[in-house]
């Protein structure tokens, strides 16, 4: 019975053994990895040296280069593509439409018969007239020769005048029935628009084509009426990559829709398709060669506008006036002579080369230590 209580004890004591052994086989890697977390910690917001948890942890920051550029204020509209030089044609005379001598989308010249009805009388008959026009007055150039010497009464030449006058007549009327019953290219340009084939039945006064010339083509923007008078002859725009001018401003607004047409320029455009609903922007606003800041990298405090500046390492408040502002950046406003003062009596100003934390700076504070994980050189567009 006694070995029995011997071989129990001596168990308990092996199964204790096992116990403490696997708790410091856990524990002591951990002790470790907290170990080397208290000598060197990095986090996201910045790096801790070795000496512990007491030390100071300097934030990681991004940064630009303050440059100087232009500045534009820019909305955005929807616009529609319009030839500068437009000709909406259509035929003077009810009919039926025989030929159609254009597609859409192809070049023309001058005089170029676009569209003939069925019935339309033929070209030949105009010629005739005409060459009827001439032998008349050749008539009456002789009659008067005649007359002048006595050869004719003017009784004689009289009539002959009027068989002259007689014929100018209906040389007038066969070039109108010719020319009411075709279309005829009033200039250089591309059909932008067909609404006829061969066959249909049209009345006068039918839009059948549009001619425009893309030599210049035009915008017209539908501006809401608020905008209307912050636009102007002259200012810029901008449709994709081209550049354009706006050439007019409606002095009314269409009361249905609250809207005014602006129209324009923008110039050659051969890949332009006419009637296309287009974006565009309007400059309202520009700026040349000012100082410029991100917004994100303005904070408000106390009531008053800073940015940080990096100067040896650390983040320097600097106090900030703000001109024009867009939906990105902001102009500085230059400091006054002498530069503004603070408590320390000491000039602060932001200036052209200074070093600016770009984003976030409400997690900074005045005089704190920063690591600069990237200084960005190049100036930022100086955009919308």
């Amino acid at each position: 019975m006694y070995d029995v209580y011997l071989m129990w004890r001596w168990l308990r004591k092996c199964s204790l053994s096992v116990l403490l052994l696997s708790v410091l086989a856990v524990t002591t890697p951990a002790c470790k990895r907290k170990d080397a977390i208290n000598r060197v910690s990095t986090t996201k917001e910045g790096v801790q040296d070795d000496r512990g948890i007491g030390a100071k942890t300097k934030k990681r920051v991004e940064t630009f280069v303050a440059t100087r550029g232009p500045l534009h204020k820019r909305v955005r509209l929807l616009g529609t593509l319009h030839g500068a030089r437009e000709a909406r044609l259509s035929v003077r005379q009810d009919g039926v439409v025989g030929r159609v001598s254009v597609a859409v989308g192809q070049r023309v010249r001058a005089g170029d018969v676009l569209l003939a009805l069925a019935d339309a009388p033929r070209k030949e008959l105009w010629e005739l007239a005409q060459r009827q026009e001439q032998l008349a007055r050749a008539h009456v150039r002789r009659m008067t020769a005649l007359a002048e010497r006595g050869a004719v009464s003017l009784r004689e030449l009289e009539l002959t005048r009027k068989d002259l006058l007689q014929a100018q007549k209906q040389t007038r009327e066969a070039q109108e029935e010719w020319e009411h019953a075709r279309i005829q290219a009033p200039f250089a340009g591309v059909c932008a628009s067909l609404r006829a084939r061969p066959g249909a039945v049209v009345q006068q006064g039918d839009v059948l084509l549009t001619l425009v010339d893309p030599a210049e083509m035009m915008v017209h923007i539908e501006a809401p009426a608020d905008l209307l008078r912050r636009l102007e002859q002259g200012r810029s725009m901008q449709m994709g990559g081209r550049r354009g001018t706006i050439r007019a401003v409606a002095s009314a607004v269409d009361p249905q829709h609250g809207t005014g047409l602006v129209q324009a320029a923008l110039g050659p455009c051969s890949d332009c398709i006419v009637g296309d609903t287009v974006r565009v922007e309007v400059v309202l606003q520009q700026r040349d060669n000012v100082l410029t800041v991100p917004l994100s990298s303005i904070f408000l405090q106390d009531g008053r506008r800073y940015v940080y500046v990096i100067e040896g390492g650390k983040a320097r408040r600097v106090p900030v006036a703000l001109g024009l502002r867009t939906d990105r950046r902001a102009e500085i406003l230059p400091c006054p002579a002498g530069g503004a003062k603070e408590k320390s009596d000491e000039s602060v100003c932001l200036r052209v080369g200074d070093t600016v934390v770009s984003s976030n700076p409400r997690r900074l504070s005045d005089g704190a230590e920063v690591e600069v994980a990237r200084t960005r050189r190049k100036p930022v567009e100086h955009e919308r």
